[in-house]
């Protein structure tokens, strides 16, 4: 990316260039010239033209040029701000697309009133067709090794999960390898009780603790949909859920927990999957994140992937408890015979 940006501004002998990537709804910056000043806020990407220089080529997925950003009507108030702070006059901003999508811009800038040539736009739209590419290719193959290390990272938890036969350390090693193997905030463990006729929280990492021991009922937020639904349930902002009418929390102690973590812990978004034994749900393994988020089909099934490991565990470690309690049992009985 480094290369990128400094190449481009080569190109056309601009005095300050920048890279930004789409992530979420978001720009950021990703790399810049060593004269580029960065605006202090995120450039937020609004999917309509005439938003903005940026927006504007984002949406229209076309090259945007000026002479002069302070005579530029879809130069915003901020953004002159910030190009007459640093001396920036003439300005071209170029979509960076892949699949026909904008997934980000080259924008640069000229500490001069300048009218950039269509040659030279042509210039950098072919060498922005260009950089697409490699950073598809450059995402593509940091997805597959995010991939392979997961997959190893889900191997060694599984072999600890296994060798590991101590019901409540089996939760506690849960909770914790989830949160490392996601990089999450925090991590609830709930396990369904019958005489309550929901679930309780029987493990939690880095939660608050009134946390432990708090019900949830069927239905009630991600982890209730979890266990309704017999599936993964997200939410990318568990303070939305919280405010939706349309999403029932029959337990107000329940909702009252969901908005301290949010204030106290910072908990914004999270994702629960059920953890089936002898298919029916022993209970729900959520995570959670301290920032808004979607969550993709790809990470769905790497989190139910450790609810299964963790019920194969859970229900090796009761079995083997069961086992050792009817042994002590009967050698009880049998010191009372003797």
């Amino acid at each position: 990316m480094s290369l990128i940006v400094n190449e481009a501004a080569r190109l056309v002998g601009v005095s300050a260039a920048a890279l930004w990537l789409l992530e979420g709804d978001a720009l950021e910056p990703s790399a810049q010239t060593d004269s580029y000043r960065e605006p202090q806020d995120r450039l937020t990407f609004v999917n309509q033209s005439g938003t903005s220089l940026v927006g504007h080529a984002m949406a229209t997925k076309k090259p945007m040029v000026t002479e002069d950003v302070q005579e530029n009507e879809f130069f915003t108030a901020e953004g002159r701000l910030h190009a007459r702070e640093n001396g920036y006059f003439g300005a071209v901003v170029i979509p960076l697309l892949a699949d026909d999508r904008s997934i980000g811009v080259l924008l640069m800038f000229d500490t001069r009133v300048r009218r950039f040539t269509d040659d030279e736009v042509s210039l950098l739209t072919a060498f922005a067709d260009q950089a697409s590419l490699a950073l598809e290719k450059a995402r593509m193959l940091n997805d597959a090794e995010s991939r392979e290390r997961q997959a190893t990272q889900l191997y060694e938890v599984t072999k600890q999960l296994a060798s590991n036969h101590d019901l409540e350390s089996v939760l506690d090693l849960i909770a914790q390898q989830s949160a490392d193997l996601l990089g999450a905030t925090s991590v609830v463990v709930y396990q369904f009780d019958e005489s309550k006729g929901g679930l309780i929280a029987v493990n939690t990492f880095n939660l608050i603790p009134e946390s432990k021991g708090a019900v949830l009922m069927p239905g009630e937020g991600i982890g209730g949909r979890a266990y309704q639904q017999e599936a993964v349930a997200w939410t990318s902002d568990f303070l939305a859920d919280v405010e939706d009418s349309s999403i029932l929390y029959a337990n107000a102690g329940a909702e009252n927990l969901v908005r301290r973590q949010v204030a106290e812990d910072g908990s914004r978004s999270g994702i629960a999957a059920p953890i089936m034994i002898s298919d029916h749900v022993w209970g729900v393994l959520g995570v959670t994140f301290s920032w808004t988020r979607e969550f993709t089909d790809e990470e769905m099934n790497l989190v139910q992937n450790l609810a299964d490991s963790a019920a194969v565990a859970i229900n090796n470690a009761r079995f083997i408890e069961e086992t050792e309690q009817a042994r002590d049992e009967a050698e009880d009985a049998n010191r009372t015979k003797s």
